[in-house]
């Protein structure tokens, strides 16, 4: 289940679950695992992006990830 899903400045993607481990099958670049990202989202899964002027994770919603 994916718990928290992270989208970078150079579009690589990280998904993590609700023990706070990496799942592979959801890293890689954005274009490769968005689709499947957003299909094994549960509604409780919270996404963010990572911007180049902050680095700091930034909340957003399914719909703008």
């Amino acid at each position: 289940m994916i718990k928290t899903a992270i989208r970078f400045p150079d579009n690589m993607v990280v998904a993590i679950d609700k023990k706070g481990e990496r799942i592979p099958e959801y890293q890689n670049m954005y274009d490769k695992v968005r689709e499947s990202v957003l299909k094994n989202a549960t509604p409780d899964t919270v996404f963010y992006h990572v911007f180049h002027t902050s680095p700091i994770l930034r909340k957003v919603e399914r719909d703008n990830w």
